[in-house]
């Protein structure tokens, strides 16, 4: 038994004609529909500073390791033997905390990367392994300052991850703020047992958006008057 971590997709399986069927048919490609409608997202600036117990101002300084971020039901301590969802690690130096308390000079920055199926069987009826795509996966820029707003990530030593699926602020070269959200969904093809599956990524990713633009002092002191009224309340 395992406990998976929650990708926050809805996963669907189209088969041609067949739609609800567990086994794929002898011929056609089947499609995963992967849906966005269960996607945490914070609707504002004030939202995002209520909703994360954690954020820091710092950037990515390097790719880690690959973790499996499924845990096993009986132990949660410890990852599942019988399934593999890969979370990538990434190592980020903290510049500045603008809510709570983290005390090292740079942390981990758990992100799921991909969610392993193992219900679908194909046209004779062997198991299919497929690895289906985080949609809310965002690849890190190294060197470029970011405003990330966090929880706890609790089975790994000094190790976080995002509070919800808007939760990184990139800066550009002009100071300005860019909200990070993930791209336009497009399809995929992936292969399980030599066959070819589509990956397709449907559902809103057009999140609300009063961050861009803004000055990196204008947001931080509005964080920071955010946090104090929250913590007041």
């Amino acid at each position: 038994m395992k406990k998976r971590i929650i990708l926050a997709v809805v996963v669907m399986i189209s088969l041609l004609s067949l739609s609800g069927c567990s086994n794929l048919p002898a011929t056609g490609v089947p499609t995963i529909h992967i849906g966005a409608d269960d996607l945490i997202v914070a609707k504002d600036l004030k939202d995002m500073t209520e909703k994360a117990p954690f954020i820091v101002v710092g950037h990515y300084i390097k790719y880690v390791t690959s973790v499996n971020a499924a845990r096993d039901v009986q132990n949660p301590a410890e990852p599942a033997k019988d399934v593999y969802d890969e979370a990538k690690v990434y190592e980020f130096k903290v510049d500045q905390v603008l809510k709570g308390t983290i005390t090292n000079e740079s942390i981990l920055i758990h992100k799921v990367y991909s969610q392993e199926i193992k219900e679908l069987k194909d046209e004779n009826g062997q198991p299919l392994d497929i690895h289906v795509p985080n949609s809310t996966f965002l690849k890190p820029e190294t060197g470029i300052k970011y405003i990330l707003f966090l929880d706890k990530y609790p089975y790994m030593e000094n190790t976080y991850s995002g509070s919800f699926a808007n939760y990184e602020i990139k800066f550009n070269d002009q100071d300005q703020a860019v909200l990070k959200q993930p791209e336009a969904f497009s399809p995929q093809m992936v292969k399980a047992n030599g066959k070819e599956i589509n990956i397709q990524m449907e559902g809103e990713t057009n999140f609300p958006d009063d961050v861009s633009g803004k000055s990196f002092k204008e947001l931080t002191d509005t964080i920071r008057e955010n946090a104090r009224s929250s913590s007041t309340s």
